[in-house]
């Protein structure tokens, strides 16, 4: 059955008569409309009708079948490794000196600490872990049936003697192929099983039952034509889905902060997006992507706590149990509030299922504050190579889609005179702004697409002006700066939205100094946790009437394939 009420254009006929009032009766039903959210490190879905969504890793674990196997490896995905080089160290070490400058300038006039770093490391090394009576409450996933697949927590708990592997099918962003070693097949497969099984636990719909329901799927800025076209052939043509709906983090984001332009900044646990978006639609030139996210922040607390004589000293990151702790340690510890300062005492519980919790106390000076300040000075993580930094660029045509040639597009656009903005860069010492060479004028607009550009990381303010910069006007630029929105799990630190403008407002270009009279950051619109402002607009953007027209069916997609997505999409394609 086709689903969708809106009229096609000429190159691709309607969807058939009769059909609309079926459609509109099931979309009328927020219930009967799943909405999920496509992240790196988690999965966040639930019923357009629901108050706010299920969150599960997204992460899945195959048991394997042959004769022997080797324990879950722990992927790299939870806790990024950099590629350590003396010139790496070298900046990290004037990262860190620069951080240490900052942070006394912001703190002039108020009343030190007489504790050294060197006492607090000399205590921590004299700490060690107490063992308590009680024996941890955790238990391994019992996998004594020999279940095929487990996802979410249930996966992460799985014992490492178990024969099981555990997969990440989304990296950075991008399907896991982009940046692994994996097959097409093999991520689609996880895809398909891990969708499946989680609206089957967290939602107690049976797979046999999702063709009664429709699904908007909200995809990272970061997605290629290449990974958009598998989803859907996942949601329609693996697990059957009436009809599916997919939109953009960035848009999505405005929806539920009810703003109608913004420049979204969308910080997850491996990546950060940044984009323009002006009356619900996304401006392609101004998307940049940072190779660098929560995930990052927690490394290198990890290494500064270390530093000053960290007294969990078997500690592993590698261990994907220890990497949660060190997570939890970071959403306890970390923050951007310059009013905390000095010696803090805290102290933290190591538990493993079937042993005696062990407990720790601990003192900390500034490596909370250090490790936040990295998404300024992002040479800290120690990040190179092409995942630092990336702009989008032409993709390569789809086979099946006459229309997104970009060689017909290119032409198109000389007709009418179009061009992209020209590229603001920064100088790879100062980071300060340089002039850039003119940009292609070639370079079709509507062919968003992340491809390596530079080779240096930005610091996020400098990310979000030059995301302004590739704006068509100076009165859009001042429109985006007065309403900078700031989504996503990986930048939810205390004092960050007000140290985020700060650093916008000292940084800002001279030139822009004259039309810009305000910056403003907005970090919890409408009191909502920014984790989950994108899906709480997927789930307004189903109860538009517009929205009948954005619907996708499974017979539509078999028939037209990717050149659908060019006519119903609500983004530029």
């Amino acid at each position: 059955e086709n689903r969708g009420t809106a009229a096609m254009p000429r190159r691709l006929p309607g969807p058939a008569s009769g059909q609309g009032e079926a459609s509109g009766e099931l979309v009328s039903s927020m219930s009967a409309v799943i909405v999920m959210q496509i992240g790196s490190a988690n999965l966040r879905l639930g019923r357009a009708s629901d108050y706010q969504p299920q969150v599960i890793p997204q992460c899945i674990a195959r048991r394997i079948t042959a004769d022997g196997y080797t324990p879950i490896p722990d992927d790299s995905i939870l806790m990024k490794q950099p590629s350590m080089t003396d010139d790496i160290e070298s900046q990290q070490q004037t990262a860190l000196a620069d951080i240490d400058r900052d942070l006394q300038m912001m703190r002039l006039g108020m009343r030190r600490s007489g504790v050294s770093s060197d006492q607090v490391r000399k205590f921590n090394d004299k700490v060690m872990g107490q063992e308590i009576t009680e024996i941890s409450d955790e238990e391994w996933t019992d996998v004594r049936h020999q279940p095929h697949v487990v996802i979410g927590w249930k996966a992460i708990w799985i014992s490492p003697r178990e024969p099981y592997e555990l997969h990440w099918p989304v990296r950075r962003g991008r399907l896991a192929w982009s940046y692994a070693n994996v097959s097409k097949e093999s991520v689609l497969s996880d895809l398909e099983s891990l969708w499946s099984e989680a609206i089957k636990e967290k939602l107690n719909i049976e797979p046999r039952d999702l063709k009664l329901y429709n699904v908007i799927v909200i995809v990272p800025d970061s997605f290629t034509h290449g990974d958009m076209k598998e989803v859907m052939n996942v949601l329609l043509l693996r697990l059957g889905f009436a009809a599916v709906i997919v939109h953009q983090e960035s848009v999505c984001a405005t929806f539920g902060a009810g703003v109608g332009s913004a420049c979204v900044i969308d910080v997850g646990d491996q990546k950060t997006s940044v984009c323009c978006v002006d009356e619900g639609l996304a401006i392609p030139a101004s998307r940049v992507l940072l190779g660098y996210g929560g995930c990052d922040v927690t490394r290198v607390f990890y290494d500064l706590m270390k530093s000053a004589g960290f007294p969990y000293r078997t500690c592993d990151v590698s261990n994907r149990l220890d990497a949660f702790l060190l997570q939890r340690l970071k959403e306890s510890h970390c923050h951007m509030d310059m009013e905390v300062y000095g010696t803090q005492n805290c102290g933290f519980q190591v538990s493993y299922p079937n042993r005696r919790i062990i407990q720790f106390a601990m003192q900390l000076t500034d490596e909370g504050a250090k490790a936040t300040m990295g998404m300024f000075y992002p040479q800290l993580f120690g990040l190179s190579g092409k995942s630092a930094v990336q702009f989008y660029s032409p993709p390569e045509p789809e086979p099946d889609d006459l229309y997104g040639d970009p060689q017909l597009l290119e032409s198109g656009m000389k007709t009418k005179g179009g061009a992209v903005p020209p590229l603001l860069t920064f100088d790879a010492v100062t980071s300060s702004p340089i002039p850039a060479a003119d940009f292609p004028p070639t370079v079709p607009q509507s062919l968003p697409q992340f491809l390596p550009q530079i080779p240096h990381t930005l610091s996020l303010d400098k990310a979000v002006h030059l995301s302004m910069e590739r704006l068509g006007s100076n009165e859009m630029r001042r429109k985006m700066y007065s309403c900078i929105l700031l989504v996503g799990g990986g930048f939810t630190f205390s004092g960050a939205a007000h140290m985020l403008q700060s650093y916008l407002q000292s940084s800002l270009p001279t030139n822009y100094k004259q039309f810009v009279d305000r910056v403003e950051v907005l970090a919890k619109p409408k009191d909502l946790d920014p984790r989950m402002v994108c899906w709480k607009g997927a789930a307004i953007l189903c109860c538009l009437e517009s929205a009948r027209e954005l619907w996708i069916g499974v017979d539509e997609w078999q028939e037209y394939g990717v050149r659908i997505l060019r006519e119903r999409c609500p983004f530029v394609w």
